[in-house]
């Protein structure tokens, strides 16, 4: 009787063991899903703004030209917009690292 029971309680105990560890693993697997869609996201943030960073350089540049009055105004809106552009790809990339810290 005592054996018996002892035997049931090592089944049941491995049965929880089992169901531990499909848990644990579901959850590594979703972590490692979460993480590979932040790697895909900051590699597509990290493209955007490299070509942003040359854009305002060179609209920075050209700037200083000889230019009418009308040429510089357009001038001057296209470096504020991606300026705010940049700013923006720059708080997107900051909030996917702060969620990668939180995932990991």
């Amino acid at each position: 009787m005592i054996k018996e029971v002892q035997i049931k309680a090592i089944q049941e105990a491995n049965v929880i063991k089992i169901q531990i560890l499909a848990n644990t693993l579901h959850g590594v697997k979703f972590r490692l899903l979460l993480l590979h869609k932040y790697c895909i996201f900051f590699l597509i943030i990290l493209e955007l703004r490299t070509p942003l960073g040359a854009i305002i350089g060179l609209l920075s540049s050209i700037k200083d030209d000889n230019l009418s009055a009308e040429q510089k105004d357009m001038i001057n809106i296209m470096v504020h917009s991606s300026d705010i552009m940049l700013t923006i790809v720059n708080n997107i990339l900051n909030m996917a690292k702060l969620e990668t810290h939180i995932i990991t």
